[in-house]
């Protein structure tokens, strides 16, 4: 499975993605929570899908959201504010970077910008 997704995300990293959502639980998406057995058989949900947990060290600056995180709107605004600001981002280096474009930028999403965990 580790081989499996190392070669799942080279493939997205093409496609240049803005933003990803992972199965809530899946021992292969799950973002947190996802439930992992012990030796007594009993299981903590303390673990991170195989797949989840490489996009997102491979990744880290891509937005990534569990589709059951998403029904809280508060969580839900931020994930598609981040999905269209990486994408306005993506799109002004492609016309090129030049000092006004990331002032202009950066006036745009100070606020975003400013609260980046």
């Amino acid at each position: 499975m580790l081989t499996y997704a190392e070669s799942k995300v080279s493939d997205l990293q093409a496609r240049n993605l803005d933003g990803f959502i992972l199965k809530k639980g899946s021992p292969s998406c799950g973002m947190e929570r996802v439930r992992v057995y012990g030796r007594g058989g009993m299981p903590a949900r303390n673990g991170v899908g195989v797949f989840a947990r490489v996009l997102m060290r491979r990744w880290p600056y891509l937005p990534v959201e569990e589709e059951g995180r998403l029904n809280d709107p508060l969580l839900r605004e931020r994930f598609i504010e981040h999905v269209f600001c990486r994408h306005r981002w993506r799109s002004m280096e492609r016309n090129g970077l030049t000092r006004r474009r990331l002032i202009e930028f950066h006036t745009a999403h100070k606020l975003m910008l400013r609260n980046r965990v």
